[in-house]
Formats: structure tokens, C-alpha cells, sequence
């Protein structure tokens, strides 16, 4: 029970990494609070976790809106009075050749993914200083360090989620908050299912979320999850044209189909 009494909200909880992160933080004594669109799920997972011993609220937040995000990050606040702990999960993911990509979807993954991020971190940080202490962690991706063709644009979304947190992390610091950026491969959660990709087999979001936990409970700043995923990055940095024909080689079913 690491996690005994601490408030944790996560965005993105009501399916795949998200509501895995809720369990397995509910599960170490944690008050999760889980946050989605989907009023429906989250009501269901989250009396599911509550059922089986845990502590959890729902709330309705779509990062992609200010007045969403607002009001419902003042809401908690307002009933529990401080979040030790933000998961930023939230995300959208779409495959296609740039070229064919029409530019709204380019967007959104952005709004979502990198502007949602902020949107909360710019909502629960000021309680964290005044408290000083709090950790924030940033659900990213391997794409982020390693962009995958076919994904360029969710790719440049991740990429931009890692130089947000490395940045912030040194503003912070001074006021006792940590930053931790979490590195996903592919997982398999309902995101990632109509993702065609030829490599590794994917991971299940409950590794994910047991690696997240630890994440926090040690103070890492990055933690990349599965070990292909790891020997993509360090082959990046060492062997850079070969990385890139092992990406071209796994999307190749994929612009094969597009033909």
C-alpha cells in the first residue's frame, strides 16, 4: 500500500493504460480519481473498483476543452482539496500517409495529446506548489523518441509531450515536484487496435500501469517499458539508418494496403 491516502487523477481512465493505471494505483490505497468523456464507462469502472475494495470518483473531462478541464480540475480540487499525483494518459492515435491525412486529424491529435496535456498540468500545478510537493507523469510513447512512419503526426504529438516534460521538469523541481515521462511500446488496448504494425507483439496495459506505479514510488524522471522498445531507442541514437529500415520494414503492410 505505497500509495495509502494520496489523491492521483488520471485523464484518459475509462479503458486501455488509463484504466489500468486507476486499478493498479486503487489497488496500493490510492484515491483515484478518473477522468474521460465516456460518462457511461467510467461510471461502471469505477464503481467496478470501488466494489472490489478500492477508492475511486469519475468525472467527466475532455481535455481538448478549457472550460471542460476548468471546471472539472476546480471541482476536485474544490472536494478533495489537493491532487498529489497527475497522470496525464489522454490520447488519440490515428495511422495514415501524411499525404492522405486530412490536416483536421493532425489537430486533433495535437489538441489532444500535446495542448490537453497542458491544459491540466497548467489547471493542478499551481496546488502542487503551494503545496510543495507533487509528481506529474507524462504518458508519452517509443514513437516520441523513435517516429514511426505511417504515425508521423501522433508520432510529432509524443515527441512534443517529451520536450513539454524535460523542459518543465527543471522549472519545478525547486518547488519539491518530480516529472516523469513514461515511454510505451505498442500496447494493446482498443487505441491501438487498428494500428498495423509488423514488430514485436504488444504489451497489456496492466504491465504498463505496474510499471508507472513503481515509476512514481522510486522518483524515475523516464521509464521506457518493454525492452524492444528500448533497443529501438538506443539503435536510434548508435545506428540511425538501420533503425530507419527496421520502421520503413514494419509499416510496410500497411502502405502496401494503400495502394
Amino acid at each position: 500500500m505505497r500509495f495509502q491516502s494520496k489523491n492521483v487523477l488520471i485523464t484518459g481512465a475509462s479503458r486501455g493504460i488509463g484504466l489500468s493505471i486507476a486499478k493498479a494505483f486503487a489497488a496500493e490505497g490510492a484515491h483515484v480519481f478518473m477522468t474521460a468523456r465516456s460518462e457511461e464507462r467510467l461510471k461502471a469502472e469505477a464503481a467496478a473498483i470501488n466494489n472490489t475494495g478500492g477508492s475511486a470518483c469519475w468525472y467527466i473531462m475532455d481535455v481538448a476543452s478549457d472550460k471542460s478541464v476548468k471546471q472539472t480540475t476546480q471541482a476536485v480540487l474544490t472536494d478533495f482539496g489537493q491532487i498529489h499525483i497527475l497522470i496525464n494518459n489522454a490520447a488519440i492515435a490515428h495511422q495514415e500517409l501524411f499525404l492522405k491525412n486530412d490536416a483536421s486529424i493532425a489537430r486533433m491529435e495535437m489538441e489532444v495529446n500535446y495542448f490537453g496535456l497542458l491544459r491540466v498540468a497548467r489547471a493542478i500545478l499551481p496546488s502542487m506548489i503551494e503545496k510543495n510537493e507533487g509528481t506529474l507523469v507524462v504518458v508519452s510513447s517509443v514513437t516520441g523518441r523513435v517516429p514511426y512512419p505511417t504515425q508521423s503526426t501522433y508520432s510529432a504529438s509524443k515527441a512534443a509531450i517529451i520536450a513539454f516534460s524535460e523542459a518543465l521538469r527543471g522549472e519545478v523541481k525547486p518547488f519539491g515536484i518530480k516529472v516523469i515521462v513514461i515511454l510505451p511500446g505498442v500496447t494493446d488496448t482498443e487505441m491501438a487496435k487498428d494500428i498495423i504494425i509488423d514488430g514485436p507483439p504488444p504489451q497489456k496495459p496492466e504491465k504498463v500501469a505496474r510499471i508507472v506505479v513503481d515509476a512514481v514510488a522510486s522518483g524515475k524522471k523516464e521509464v521506457i517499458t518493454n525492452f524492444p522498445s528500448r533497443m529501438f531507442i538506443i539503435l536510434k541514437k548508435l545506428v540511425p539508418n538501420i533503425t530507419d529500415r527496421i520502421m520503413i520494414s514494419s509499416s510496410k503492410r500497411f502502405i502496401g494496403n494503400q495502394k
